[in-house]
């Protein structure tokens, strides 16, 4: 019934504009006078009923659209008007009451500890490069708080993951400060999270690696969507598969800080044992490591995934300068196998505890007659001529041990054999046999390293040298990545 009066009111709405077409209206009169004349009386009764319900509706609906449109004018012009008062100064918002001097300070400076600014070049109180290199050694130093709140973020991390593994644990690590502002700090983060897990019995050799990877990705979305973390970057295809996050800045630092997490990686320590126990046996030696782990971190030459060295890398390469007599008070360190801590994560048959009693403790060789002790700077100065002037990277090859059995990997051994595809540098892993670090270096990245090299070298024989002209941060030119691509290709060939 109810279509019926549909039927009639299009019929009519159709007919308001033609009201002079007499002829269709009584053909519509004759056709409902049809249609209704077989009905009873209850059938008209409900057939008008429905018809007048259905005429209600759409009335109320018409009325309901337009006091909802006459509304939204009146709010739109409302808020015209108030634009134009305070356009016109009619109406001026009230000030904000004036906050007393230190309260505006400390808000100024925990604005500054949050914003996002770029990394420029350090600027330094003191004059030359002495007193510039002594002044960055001591801002890059690791500190008791900054030691503390490494520890704190590890805690906090094994607290995150205790759910989905219950007996990991997680180890922090930090060769400086991380709070001091550097270029490539999210590409190259300063403090490393090693969470170890100890995997099932019956899992293979091989699958330990994708056992590795898969609980890697359960730590970072367990970090990310419980933790307060943020995700920067993976890296999955490395020897060591690890993802970068974004620490919450609530946690440790007080900031929010890049942190580099891996799982059951051995790395992070052979890194931080090899640093420590250098600065035992040389405190010189330590401060060179930081010195040329900052200048390859602003200078863009340490992204392992763009074909650079390592920061690992460019540490075994630091250790091998101070262990050559390249110095006028001779050699610095001794090799690897007499390293009182280190020697014992070496592989092979270890020494028996006798072995190592009786092993005569390293002396360091007595200089030129009258030669004075090196500075930081000037072992600075020597590492750069040293390695863009003097090492030959075509033939000689790295090892910070007296012997070691290199014959596996191709070119280190003999490196300048008839390999198929030699490596462009030979750094041999003291840690793991058979392994090159400089295996993943590509024509591109082997150049960018030589360059840096010599400009270094260059820069730090004038005498105006400037540590700030040194750690100016390096930014790539217009079309890199397609040189890269194009180096990596021809490395893969």
């Amino acid at each position: 019934m109810a279509s019926l009066a549909v039927l009639l009111q299009q019929y009519c709405a159709a007919l308001r504009p033609r009201q002079n077409n007499n002829n269709l209206l009584v053909l519509v009169v004759l056709m409902a006078i049809c249609i209704t004349i077989p009905f009873d009386i209850t059938q008209l009764l409900f057939t008008v009923i429905g018809a007048a319900a259905y005429l209600m509706l759409q009335y109320l609906n018409r009325l309901f659209d337009q006091k909802n449109k006459l509304g939204s004018k009146h709010k739109q012009s409302s808020t015209a008007s108030k634009g134009a008062k305070l356009v016109q100064g009619k109406l001026a918002p009230r000030p904000a009451a004036r906050q007393p001097q230190h309260q505006r300070r400390q808000g100024a400076a925990c604005k500054a500890e949050v914003a996002v600014s770029p990394v420029l070049a350090p600027r330094f109180r003191g004059a030359g490069l002495e007193a510039e290199v002594q002044e960055l050694l001591e801002q890059m130093r690791p500190t008791a708080a900054s030691v503390e709140a490494v520890d704190c973020l590890a805690r906090h991390v094994q607290q995150q993951l205790a759910s989905t593994s219950p007996g990991l644990q997680v180890t922090g690590f930090a060769s400086s400060d991380p709070c001091r502002g550097r270029a490539n700090g999210v590409a190259v983060p300063d403090v490393e999270l090693v969470v170890n897990v100890q995997p099932r019995a019956d899992t293979k050799q091989v699958d330990l690696r994708l056992h590795q990877k898969a609980v890697l990705r359960q730590c970072a979305d367990q970090l990310v969507s419980h933790g307060g973390f943020k995700f920067r970057r993976s890296a999955f295809k490395a020897s060591e598969p690890k993802v970068t996050l974004l620490s919450p800045a609530t946690v440790g630092f007080g900031q929010a800080i890049p942190v580099d997490i891996s799982v059951n990686a051995v790395t992070p320590l052979h890194t931080a044992a090899l640093i420590t126990e250098c600065g035992v046996l040389e405190p010189r030696a330590r401060e060179l490591i930081l010195l040329v782990r900052r200048w390859v971190k602003d200078r863009g030459i340490c992204h392992a995934p763009k074909g650079h060295l390592s920061v690992y890398a460019w540490t075994i390469l630091t250790i091998y300068f101070l262990q050559r007599d390249q110095l006028e008070e001779g050699a610095l360190l001794p090799a690897l196998e007499d390293f009182e801590s280190s020697s014992k994560l070496l592989p092979g048959q270890q020494p028996s505890p006798e072995q190592v009693r009786s092993r005569p403790k390293w002396k360091p060789k007595p200089g030129e007659p009258g030669a004075g002790a090196d500075s930081a700077a000037k072992l600075l100065q020597s590492f750069m001529r040293f390695y863009a002037s003097k090492f030959a990277w075509a033939t000689d090859r790295i090892s910070l041990c007296r012997q070691q059995a290199a014959a596996t990997v191709p070119g280190i051994s003999d490196p300048g054999g008839e390999a198929e595809q030699p490596p462009l540098c030979c750094i041999e892993d003291p840690f793991e046999l058979g392994s090159n670090l400089g295996s993943g270096m590509n024509a591109w990245s082997f150049q960018r390293m030589m360059e840096e090299m010599h400009r270094a070298a260059a820069l730090l024989s004038a005498e105006s040298a400037s540590l700030s002209k040194l750690l100016e941060p390096w930014s790539p030119p217009e079309g890199l990545d397609a040189r890269v691509e194009e180096a990596s290709r021809d490395k893969d060939v």
